[in-house]
């Protein structure tokens, strides 16, 4: 249940930076979202276990790491995908 909360932090931010990102897709919201949830595990794997940042429970450290995993690997998959 806990991973529920960080991965909806993913989703979120996934199809922010679909619909927020200029310019013409040529990846769908679905895609985006999905690559927001990965970057959202990724945060919050390395921010756990590399940085010792927030816990397993839910935190604001640990959603904002959630949430900047998944900003930063939504934005280089979308980014690059021009």
């Amino acid at each position: 249940m806990i991973w529920a909360s960080k991965l909806a932090v993913g989703l979120a931010v996934g199809w922010l930076i679909y619909f927020l990102f200029p310019g013409r897709h040529t990846v769908r919201p679905v895609a985006a979202a999905a690559v927001g949830v990965v970057g959202a595990a990724l945060g919050t794997f390395l921010a756990q276990h590399i940085l010792a940042i927030g816990g397993p429970g839910i935190s604001p450290a640990s959603l904002a790491t959630a949430g900047a995993g998944a900003l930063i690997f939504t934005l280089l998959y979308v980014g690059t995908s021009h």
